[in-house]
Formats: structure tokens, C-alpha cells, sequence
């Protein structure tokens, strides 16, 4: 993708939104926000150290008003809106937070996230004081792939909503002794924060099971609903868990009761 060409030519820039279900009301509660030009994901131009980061701000600020501009104005779903910590840096976190000014003011704060994708930085003190900043303006942050974030730095953000990947969990039978400790880690960890935890990549049934089982609230994922560059009210996902969710507890049951027979025995 050529920079110079998303730079020139924001016209051509999407808004896209990808559908986050709830575990509890197997509804669409929240959006993350994506980016598309010409039809491709700009997540490679965000994510080149060679483009400047006063463009970059400047093409997520063509995004972000974009999105909200589809946003309906009685929508009670929360929003994410993906941050490089190095877009904080720039000017103590103002011009990052001017981008976010120019959304439609009619939208709550506290129902927009402001979504990290990446704090293996070295100033991280730096970071957790501007992040306490923007918490402090009614912003909530959230932390992606906190999973892979130490934990002494997860509690000293103190994030609004942690975001696990599984897109490494390929297939349930490859998954390794200490997965599931990972997430139990990370369900733990949602609970001293009282953070909700959010599961992204699900892409088959394997996957939205361990996450149904290790604390998930939220879930999103291509078996849920794809991007798409319009609004959505419903997606797959509701009716995949309005079905899957029973079996899961009927096969804990079985499990459970298994068990049983087995210590009886």
C-alpha cells in the first residue's frame, strides 16, 4: 500500500465496523472501528514507522469522523478506536485527543475506548500517566492483546477492558497445557480490575468455547460477524450463541456429572 496515495487521496478512505456481542444478552453491544482503502485494511499504513505520525493522525482523524457520522445518535453500544501508544506521545496526548474532539459531542465518553494496541515501549511510566489522563477526561482505554503484557504492567495501567487474541488457537487439539491457564490468568486478572474481558479473533467453535469458559463478556470474530462498512443492528453471532451456549452448559454438565460417578466409583 503507498502511503502517499492514502495521504492524497482521503476520499477513498472507510469507515468500517466490525460487530462485538455480549455473553449475557447475546446482542450487538459494541463496534470496533476499522479502516479500509480501496477495499484493503489500513492497518500496514498505521503501522509503518516510515509515515509520519502527524499523518497518520491526520488519516485516523478522516476515520474516526467518518464512523461517527454512521453511528445512529440513539445507539446505546460502546465503541473501540484502535491507539499506537506512539500517537500518545506526540504532544502529551493532545493531539491523539483532538482527533476524538471532533467526534459528534452528542456521544457519551464513557462508551468510547480508546483501544492500545501495542505498550512494548520504554517509557511505559510516560504512558500510564497519559493513559490516566484520558481516563480522567471520561475516556475508557482499553488494553489489546493484554495476553501478551506483563502483568506488572497490566495493573499499572489499570485498563478499562482487557482484549485477548486467539487467533493463535488454531484448533482446540493444539492447544498447549498452559492455555488454559493463560486465560484463567486473564479472567483473574478482568476480576481485580473489574474490567470486562473481551475475546477477538474467533473464527471457529473451539474458540468461542474457551472463551465462553475462561470469563469472556464480550466476543468478536469472523464466526460472530465480519467487518462490514455499514452499521449493523444483528449479526451471525446472536444466533450462534443463542444455540452454542446451551450445549456448552449441557456439556460441562456431562462433564461434571462424569466426575461425580468417577469419585462414587
Amino acid at each position: 500500500m503507498d502511503a502517499l496515495d492514502v495521504i492524497v487521496h482521503p476520499e477513498e478512505i472507510e469507515a468500517w465496523f466490525q460487530p462485538i456481542v455480549g455473553a449475557a444478552p447475546f446482542k450487538v453491544e459494541g463496534y470496533e472501528i476499522q479502516s479500509h482503502f480501496r477495499g484493503e485494511p489500513l492497518k500496514p499504513f498505521f503501522q509503518e514507522d516510515d509515515v509520519p505520525i502527524e499523518y497518520q493522525l491526520e488519516v485516523m482523524g478522516h476515520v474516526v469522523r467518518q464512523a461517527f457520522q454512521k453511528v445512529p445518535s440513539d445507539t446505546q453500544a460502546f465503541i473501540l478506536i484502535r491507539c499506537r501508544p506512539a500517537w500518545l506521545f506526540e504532544n502529551g496526548g493532545e493531539d491523539f485527543l483532538h482527533v476524538l474532539r471532533t467526534v459528534d459531542s452528542s456521544f457519551p465518553k464513557e462508551r468510547m475506548y480508546v483501544t492500545l494496541t501495542d505498550v512494548q515501549v520504554d517509557d511505559f511510566d510516560r504512558l500510564g500517566r497519559i493513559v490516566a489522563y484520558y481516563q480522567n477526561s471520561g475516556l475508557k482505554v482499553a488494553l489489546d492483546r493484554a495476553e501478551a503484557t506483563s502483568l506488572e504492567r497490566v495493573f499499572s495501567m489499570s485498563p478499562d477492558m482487557l482484549i485477548v487474541d486467539l487467533s493463535s488457537m488454531i484448533e482446540k487439539k493444539t492447544v498447549s497445557a498452559s492455555y488454559p491457564h493463560l486465560l484463567q490468568t486473564m479472567e483473574h486478572l478482568c476480576d481485580q480490575l473489574g474490567a470486562p474481558l473481551l475475546y477477538k479473533n474467533i473464527s471457529h467453535l473451539g474458540q468461542l468455547r474457551y472463551a465462553w469458559q475462561h470469563g469472556g463478556r464480550y466476543y468478536m470474530g469472523n464466526l460472530l460477524g465480519e467487518a462490514a462498512p455499514e452499521w449493523v443492528m444483528t449479526c451471525p453471532g446472536m444466533e450462534v450463541l443463542i444455540h452454542e451456549v446451551p450445549m456448552f452448559y449441557k456439556y460441562d454438565r456431562e462433564q461434571m456429572n462424569r466426575l461425580f460417578q468417577l469419585e462414587q466409583d
